[in-house]
């Protein structure tokens, strides 16, 4: 029998996984417009300061306090080991617990909401969306 541990009352925020430094600017982008949504964010251009055991604090947040994984999908993301790792610690949560979302609508729909308020203060897309919307 495959008995999932209880659900963790500490998870409560999204974490941003990306390429760094490929992926930086659309990712710090993403994850200050989430945070103007009101949504608490892990990422590491917001979280990590420099010379800290960083894998601890980012496997850390994943396992504890993550409630959305949102995986920033790119050539180079999905060829470099640290988001590639961060990828396979969020999906073997996502099978031992209730209560992780690993989702490709949640992180859909949270990504969109953040554009569309962005369009709605700023009247147009930010000039590194111009490409791709």
């Amino acid at each position: 029998m495959n008995m999932k541990p209880p659900t963790n009352h500490n998870r409560d925020m999204i974490f941003i996984s990306h390429a760094n430094p490929e992926d930086n600017v659309f990712t710090l982008w993403l994850a200050l417009q989430l945070g103007r949504c009101g949504y608490p964010v892990w990422c590491d251009l917001t979280q990590l300061l420099g010379g800290e055991a960083f894998w601890t604090d980012i496997e850390k947040a994943l396992r504890e306090r993550t409630v959305k994984f949102i995986y920033v999908l790119s050539h180079t993301s999905n060829s470099k080991d640290g988001p590639l790792n961060e990828l396979q610690v969020a999906s073997n949560v996502a099978r031992d617990t209730d209560d992780y979302h690993l989702s490709i609508d949640d992180a859909h729909a949270l990504v969109t909401q953040a554009i569309a308020e962005y369009r709605k203060k700023h009247d147009s897309l930010p000039p590194f969306l111009w490409s791709q919307y």
